[in-house]
């Protein structure tokens, strides 16, 4: 019935956005710990010292990139604002950087991984 409402057929709300309707109640439950505004502030904080996370996890961009499915590219153009960070992208560099204890304390130091960021993400 909801489907109806916004115009796609019953029929295909069961085949086409079965896995929608996951993503969108997941998507309402994030949006309850964090405003856009700290997610892109989080973001930006980030950005700012991936340098600084990859060098304590003595990785180089490369190796970074690719243990995350990025390219070289990203983790450069993220590091050297040349490209705003996506909340998921953000995410993913957090829950990786995480499983390390140092670099894990050193994001709770610089206000990254804060107890709402780690509520949302389940760390």
């Amino acid at each position: 019935m909801i489907f109806k409402e916004q115009g796609v057929g019953f029929e295909n709300d069961i085949k086409q956005r079965k896995g929608v309707l996951c993503l969108e109640r997941q998507v309402i439950t994030i949006s309850e710990f964090l405003s856009i505004d700290r997610k892109h502030k989080l973001c930006q904080i980030m950005s700012s010292n991936l340098p600084t996370l990859r060098a304590k996890a003595a990785l180089s961009q490369d190796e970074l990139a690719e243990r995350l499915g990025f390219s070289r590219q990203t983790i450069s153009a993220l590091e050297g604002k040349k490209r705003d960070m996506q909340w998921s992208t953000f995410s993913a560099i957090t829950l990786f950087f995480s499983k390390d204890d140092e670099v894990r304390q050193l994001m709770l130091v610089m206000g990254i991984l804060d107890d709402d960021v780690k509520e949302m993400l389940n760390i």
